[in-house]
């Protein structure tokens, strides 16, 4: 489809070698646990549940979704004529409209591209989503300077970014945000809404499901992996009580991950 995608080609950059996969990411894939979440991606739709459902990323009652930022951004309008990427799509496919770039080629990638260096013209894109990404990728500062540059003024930016969220190595992870500093990060695009995407509770279930797995792997490996992802299921219901703390203004200072949209600044 994107092959003949007039909208598609004529902000597509074709002198950017894009990577069939980067070495660096593939030497993280071979780690235990990234070998178990690349099996569970052959069957999409089931690994986004299980990661929507289990995963402290993601409060049941607080998720603030793509669909409601497209909604907020563009209203009604349609989409056939917009340009909007999803960086670090992984499997998941939000919108059909919505092209997904990802560094590996999983199923319902459009574009393999090392997200450092986008395969797509200056100034480009109608809104740019990176969804729980930016804290995997080793010199994040370039992925920020590569979105302001493909994002036209006015475009729009949403992201988010763990705060008070364990180590998750998928690839590998390197990075937390507070509210603040993600906008400081992004201060070419002036906030129109920021917060908790996953609450206090949600952090505290990542917090007990690691503690869980330290407590009964006795220094193995494979049984930390094993005990803390059973107690990732074990706490997870401790997200529904995030519906109480999205009515606190102030949940955001101890929230598992932070969201923000914003809008480039036209100068």
């Amino acid at each position: 489809m994107l092959a003949s995608d007039p909208r598609f080609l004529a902000v597509y950059r074709t002198s950017v070698e894009l990577p069939k996969d980067a070495p660096w990411y593939q030497d993280e894939l071979r780690l235990p646990a990234n070998r178990i979440k690349s099996f569970l991606k052959r069957w999409p739709k089931f690994y986004n549940f299980l990661q929507w459902f289990l995963s402290p990323a993601y409060s049941l009652a607080t998720t603030t979704s793509t669909r409601k930022v497209l909604v907020r951004v563009f209203g009604d309008s349609p989409l056939g004529d917009k340009i909007i990427l999803n960086l670090g799509s992984g499997t998941k496919r939000i919108h059909p409209e919505i092209i997904n770039v990802d560094i590996h080629p999983f199923k319902n990638v459009d574009v393999v591209a090392d997200i450092k260096e986008l395969p797509f013209e200056d100034g480009s894109c109608d809104l740019v989503v990176l969804d729980s990404v930016l804290e995997h990728i080793p010199d994040a500062a370039a992925v920020v300077s590569e979105i302001t540059r493909i994002v036209k003024p006015g475009g729009h930016l949403f992201v988010t970014v763990p705060f008070l969220y364990p180590f998750h190595a998928s690839p590998n992870d390197y990075y937390r945000w507070t509210r603040a500093g993600i906008e400081e990060s992004f201060k070419s695009f002036s906030r129109i809404e920021a917060g908790l995407r996953a609450g206090p509770m949600a952090a505290l279930q990542g917090i007990l499901m690691h503690i869980f797995g330290l407590l009964l792997c006795f220094g193995s490996e494979r049984l930390y992996i094993l005990f803390t992802n059973i107690g990732m299921v074990v706490f997870s219901p401790l997200k529904l009580l995030d519906a109480v703390f999205r009515l606190v203004p102030q949940s955001h200072e101890v929230a598992a991950d932070i969201y923000f949209l914003g809008q480039k600044v036209s100068r």
